[in-house]
């Protein structure tokens, strides 16, 4: 994966790591393409405070919101691991693991989002969102038109379907990574 995502990001304008955890993907499309404007999303506090870390640690300058990204504005229960060295979390669903717990995040939707940040057009994204990436998706609105190349964790025949269905009339073409 990470290999397709080094040729992704070449030439790449915005880059947007939704689910950033601890930044692998958002720090990779920096050091790559080191002109591109990076946005990461991560809203656990402590995953998100180990991401700003490493975001300083290289040097870099990426913006990190702390906020989960939905179809729609509001709040929701966010599920996550709470182990020291657990990073499983979602907003579809309670994670396995054996230290889960919960808490209340702000959610927005991408487009309104990128659009008071001042975002035009959007190259490439990558969703790791644990069962909740068809949301995320449709909460792009008239960025997913712009058929960004889109690197989207499938984690079950139901997330695949919803998927399938938010990019439907779009001219994206599937491959399995």
């Amino acid at each position: 994966t990470m290999a397709l995502w080094a040729k992704a990001c070449v030439g790449a304008r915005c880059v947007l790591d939704v689910g950033a955890n601890t930044g692998v993907f958002a720090l990779s499309a920096k050091a790559i393409t080191s002109t591109a404007r990076v946005h990461c999303f991560e809203p656990i506090p402590r995953v998100r405070q180990r991401l700003v870390e490493n975001v300083a640690l290289n040097g870099m300058d990426i913006l990190v919101h702390g906020i989960a990204i939905s179809d729609r504005k509001g709040t929701a229960q966010m599920h996550h691991d709470v182990s020291d060295h657990g990073y499983l979390a979602s907003l579809e669903q309670e994670p396995l693991s054996y230290e889960a717990g919960s808490f209340e995040v702000a959610t927005e939707r991408l487009d309104e989002l990128l659009q008071l940040q001042g975002v035009e057009h959007v190259d490439l994204v990558k969703i790791d969102v644990t069962a909740f990436e068809p949301a995320v998706l449709r909460g792009m609105g008239p960025y997913l038109d712009q058929t960004p190349t889109l690197f989207v964790e499938v984690l079950s025949t139901a997330v695949a379907q919803a998927v399938e269905a938010a990019v439907t009339g779009r001219s994206y073409l599937f491959f399995r990574i």
